[in-house]
C-alpha cells in the first residue's frame, strides 16, 4: 500500500520543478521541520525520505536522502501545511514507515538496528500513537503472504473499533489496511470512525484518489455476467440462481497449479454442475497461452472463460478485481460472500453457500 502511493507521489512532478519549487520556499523563515536521528551507533546507512510539502496555493513532491553514519544525522526538511513523509532504506524498495510532520516540528528517530519498522518516533502525539501501534505490530507488518495480509488488517480494524475519533485509525485504515482484501471489513472499520478522526485533512494527507470524498459506494451485483468462454464461446453466469465462485488469474501465478487443484477437487465434490458455477477466469492476454492452460488444467463441469484484458475489463472492473489472484463467491441472495485473494475463505464460502 505505501509503496504505491510512494511510488505515486514520486513520478508526480520532475526533478527540475521539484528543484525550483524547494529553493523558492526555503526562503520562507519557518516553512521547515526538523528530522534527527539517534539510532545505535553501528548504524551506518542512507534512508530515503519522502514526502508531498504544500502550502495554500500549490503543492509538489519531496524526495530527500538522509545519511546516517554511527546512528547520527540530522536534516531540515520543508514545508507550510502538514505531511505524511515515507522513509525507506536507499536501494530496499518501497516504504518501510511514515510518520506525521507540521512546520515547526522536531522529529526524533531512535531505535537499535537499520530497519524503519523497528524504530521509535516521536515530534508529535500522532507520531508517538504510531510508533506504539507499529512496533507492537512489527511482525504482522514484516510478514508476508494472504494470511499475513487477514491479521494486519485485523489489527488495523481493532485498533479502529477502539479508537473511532483517533485520526491515527484514519491514517492505519487507509496505509497499512489492505482495502482490496476485504473491501466489506474496511468499509465497517471505516463506518466506525467519529469526531476528528473524519476531518478531511486526514484523507487528503494520504493523497488516495478513491478516499478525497469519502467511501465510495459499493457496486451493486450485476444480474448477468457474460463471459467469453472456450467452450462456447460465450457463456452467462446468473448471480442468485445458484452459488458460485469465480476465479480471476493468470498460468504466471506462483501459485496458479494449487488454486487449480483446489478448484479440480471441488467441482469433484459437487460434481452436478446444474446446482452451482465453478469458472477459471484466465486473464492473459495471450490467446495461444490460454489454450495452452485449458489443456493442461483438465478440469471437468468448470466455466473455462477468458478475459484478456485482465483487471481493466469493465466486468472485471463492475465485479472489483483489483489484482490477480482473485476469488469471489456468489451466495444465492446475489450478495458477495467473499472477495479476495486468499482461497481459503474463499473456498469455504463456498462450502457453506453449497450446504456443506
Amino acid at each position: 500500500m505505501m509503496r504505491r502511493l510512494a511510488q505515486g507521489l514520486r513520478a508526480s512532478l520532475s526533478a527540475s520543478v521539484l528543484l525550483w519549487v524547494v529553493v523558492l520556499l526555503a526562503g520562507c523563515a519557518g516553512n521547515e521541520f526538523k528530522v534527527e536521528f539517534g539510532l545505535d551507533g553501528n548504524v551506518d546507512a542512507a534512508y530515503r525520505m519522502l514526502y508531498y510539502a504544500s502550502d495554500p496555493r500549490k503543492g509538489w513532491v519531496v524526495e530527500s536522502v538522509v545519511s546516517v553514519q554511527k546512528g547520527k544525522a540530522e536534516t531540515r526538511l520543508v514545508t507550510r501545511n502538514p505531511c505524511l513523509v515515507y522513509v525507506s532504506s536507499v536501494g530496499n524498495g518501497g516504504p518501510s514507515t511514515f510518520f506525521y510532520a507540521r512546520r515547526g516540528d522536531d522529529i526524533n528517530i531512535t531505535g537499535d538496528g537499520r530497519d524503519p519498522l523497528g524504530w521509535s518516533i516521536d515530534g508529535n502525539k500522532i507520531n508517538k500513537r504510531l510508533t506504539e501501534w507499529r512496533l507492537s505490530h512489527r511482525a504482522a507488518l514484516s510478514a508476508r503472504g494472504a494470511g499475513a495480509v487477514a491479521a494486519l488488517n485485523k489489527a488495523v480494524a481493532e485498533y479502529v473499533g477502539a479508537n473511532p475519533e483517533d485520526p491515527v485509525s484514519t491514517l492505519m485504515l487507509l496505509l497499512y489496511y489492505d482495502r482490496g482484501a476485504d473491501e466489506r471489513g474496511f468499509r465497517a472499520a471505516w463506518s466506525k470512525l467519529q469526531g476528528d478522526a473524519l476531518d478531511a485533512s486526514w484523507r487528503e494527507l494520504v493523497s488516495r484518489s478513491d478516499m478525497l470524498e469519502d467511501v465510495p459506494a459499493e457496486q451493486p451485483m450485476p444480474r448477468a455476467i457474460v463471459f467469453n468462454t472456450v467452450q462456447t464461446g460465450c457463456d452467462t453466469v446468473t448471480p442468485g440462481r445458484v452459488p458460485a465462485l469465480l476465479y480471476f488469474s493468470r498460468t504466471s501465478c506462483e501459485d496458479y497449479k494449487t488454486h487449480i487443484d483446489s478448484l479440480r477437487r471441488l467441482s469433484r465434490a459437487y460434481a452436478d454442475s446444474s446446482r452451482r458455477v465453478i469458472a477459471n477466469v484466465q486473464l492473459e492476454p495471450d490467446s495461444s497461452v490460454r489454450w495452452q492452460s485449458v489443456r493442461a488444467d483438465t478440469l471437468t463441469g468448470v466455466v473455462q472463460a477468458w478475459m484478456p484484458l485482465g483487471v481493466s475489463d469493465p466486468t472485471a472492473r463492475e465485479l472489483g478485481v483489483r489484482r490477480f489472484p482473485w476469488f469471489i463467491v456468489i451466495g444465492r441472495d446475489r450478495k458477495s460472500a467473499y472477495s479476495g485473494p486468499d482461497p481459503a475463505p474463499a473456498l469455504s464460502a463456498f462450502r457453506r453457500q453449497m450446504g456443506k
